[in-house]
């Protein structure tokens, strides 16, 4: 859903700061989507929480990530918020994650 949402829209915002737990393949998945992002003039802005940045910074991929500290800063420019932590009243509209 991440890779299809991205494709649809030039600005994508993943808030996965109320994620507790990241697997390889879910921190993977949003690593692959950040490189291919930029390689498709896609502008992904991901707030890891975490659980993600923990995974990423033990695996050695935390250069990887194309990361904010926080939602709000994620959120200067218009796009789409996708998570597990969304929050009513954003600019953005909203895509669940599962």
């Amino acid at each position: 859903m991440l890779f299809e949402t991205f494709l649809a829209h030039p600005v994508v915002v993943v808030d996965l700061t109320g994620v507790s737990s990241v697997g390889m393949h879910g921190a993977g998945a949003v690593a692959m989507c950040c490189y291919t992002a930029g390689r498709l003039d896609r502008d992904l802005r991901v707030v890891p929480g975490l659980a993600l940045t923990a995974l990423a910074e033990r695996i050695g991929a935390a250069g990887v990530l194309c990361r904010y500290r926080s939602v709000d800063s994620a959120l200067a420019g218009p796009g789409v918020l996708v998570g597990a932590g969304a929050r009513g009243g954003t600019r953005a509209a909203w895509a669940g994650l599962g």
